[in-house]
């Protein structure tokens, strides 16, 4: 009986620390693309050798979710943040938005965030930025 109780409870442990570390790696925003989009994402592509964000610029309207998705074979990230830029000019942001910041994206991650603040939004990848891998967001 004992054994069994041993084995029920290493069980549950290991579920635990597999749900605490889903838990942890969903909370920076990084995760495995799924084969489908939520119904109301826009999603944006870095695929292949070119290092460019496809498209390079969309509208949506306030709510909404981008999801970017890293189908290259190569690191990427997402940052709408000057003190993170090369350029601080090459990213912007509306008054009152908080700036976002992917992390390192691996090949076959992806990020999401959804825009709650009216306006435009410049952003970068800050591995390519001096290359030229720049996008834009205007939330209508």
């Amino acid at each position: 009986m004992r054994i069994g109780l041993t084995r029920v409870a290493v069980t549950v442990a290991i579920c635990l620390g597999m749900a605490l570390h889903a838990v942890d790696a969903s909370s920076q925003g990084r995760r495995s693309v799924p084969q489908r989009q939520a119904t109301n994402a826009v999603v944006v592509k870095m695929a292949g050798d070119q290092l460019v964000f496809n498209p390079p610029s969309i509208v949506i309207r306030r709510g909404q979710t981008v999801e970017w998705r890293d189908q290259s074979n190569q690191l990427h990230n997402i940052v709408d943040d000057a003190a993170k830029a090369t350029n601080k000019a090459d990213v912007e942001l509306p008054k009152g938005a908080a700036p976002f910041d992917s992390g390192f994206l691996k090949p076959g991650q992806g990020y999401s965030h959804r825009f709650t603040v009216r306006g435009t939004y410049r952003y970068v990848c800050t591995l390519h930025e001096v290359q030229g891998m720049k996008g834009e967001i205007v939330v209508k």
